[in-house]
């Protein structure tokens, strides 16, 4: 891919961590990400947010992803970032 994708700690995973497939590497877009160790029905005070650009930005994140499994893993990292 591009330099983006060179600079993210996925750059060097290749297979699924579920089936042992072939991932492939694109993008996660999303205008925001959050992560929390509760399930909940709302978006409201999640506990943690994993992309820090405002709402009205479409974050897009180093990503791959496993068609058998449905399994995406993204890196959020700042080196990880276009």
């Amino acid at each position: 891919m591009n330099e983006d994708w060179q600079a993210s700690v996925l750059a060097s995973v290749s297979k699924c961590p579920s089936c042992g497939g072939e991932l492939e590497k694109g993008y996660a877009i999303a205008e925001a990400i959050s992560f929390d160790t509760q399930k909940k029905r709302s978006i409201r005070g999640p506990k943690y947010i994993l992309t820090k650009y405002p709402r009205w930005t479409v974050n897009t994140l180093p990503a791959l992803r496993c068609h058998k499994c449905k399994i995406v893993i993204f890196d959020y990292s700042e080196s990880g970032r276009p």
